[in-house]
């Protein structure tokens, strides 16, 4: 089995890689947790202003812990352009993935949706997956 999961998905696709064995996982325009992801959103001018409060249950679900136990070859996708998922977070995420054989790509021109579609992105995809 392979997970793919992209954004909210991406957690569950995290989730599912940490607790059962897989063949490799791909994680599209993921982000490191719930409170980080709307923080993004958030403009600094803002922030003496607005509070975010995050459910209890969510601020225990970290993308970047769950990935450091990842015991499969993983790919990580980002978009350039995405104004949705900041590509700095799913780079932590990459980050905290502790295989040698896992895989970043930044997509420079891709947003938040299809990033896959981008040239040359599909191929490295089936290279990823042919690999495993």
């Amino acid at each position: 089995m392979i997970v793919h999961g992209q954004l909210l998905g991406s957690f569950m696709a995290v989730h599912v890689a940490r607790e059962r064995p897989v063949l490799g996982s791909v994680l599209e325009t993921t982000a490191t947790n719930v409170q980080e992801l709307v923080e993004s959103k958030l403009p600094w001018y803002a922030w003496p202003f607005v509070r975010i409060v995050v459910e209890v249950s969510l601020q225990k679900v970290d993308n970047r812990t769950a990935a450091a136990g990842f015991q499969a070859p993983t790919l990580v996708i980002a978009g350039g352009q995405d104004k949705t998922t900041p590509p700095r977070l799913g780079k932590q995420v990459f980050d905290a993935v502790p295989r040698s054989d896992k895989r970043w790509l930044l997509i420079k021109d891709a947003g938040h949706n299809g990033a896959l579609r981008t040239s040359g992105a599909g191929e490295i995809y089936c290279d990823f997956v042919r690999g495993l």
